[in-house]
């Protein structure tokens, strides 16, 4: 885990506009609340869109492999813990946590 000052969390509910005809979370749902962390992190360091755009750049989240034990389902709370962890050339990494609660 990382240092505590570079940790964000944030809690995701799985509504019905996130989740498929058979009630699963979307992939693009879930992407969604990885980017949303993902903001809020890069937000929290100096790091957010706002802070990027005064100097002409951006952020995005570029590429994702996720894991999942099981599927999340209609009304499941995900946590998402994420921190950045290093530099590979151009690319900043980040790491993602997954918890269902």
């Amino acid at each position: 885990m990382p240092p505590e000052r570079l940790l964000t969390t944030a809690a995701f509910t799985v509504h019905s506009f996130d989740a498929d005809a058979f009630g699963f979370l979307s992939p693009a749902a879930l992407a969604g609340y990885l980017q949303e962390a993902a903001g809020r992190s890069a937000e929290g360091l100096g790091f957010g869109l706002a802070d990027l755009q005064r100097h002409g750049a951006t952020w995005v989240l570029a590429r994702e492999r996720v894991v999942l034990d099981e599927p999340l389902r209609l009304g499941d709370v995900l946590t998402v813990e994420t921190w950045p962890n290093g530099l590979d050339r151009l690319a900043a990494l980040r790491d993602f946590v997954l918890k269902r609660d």
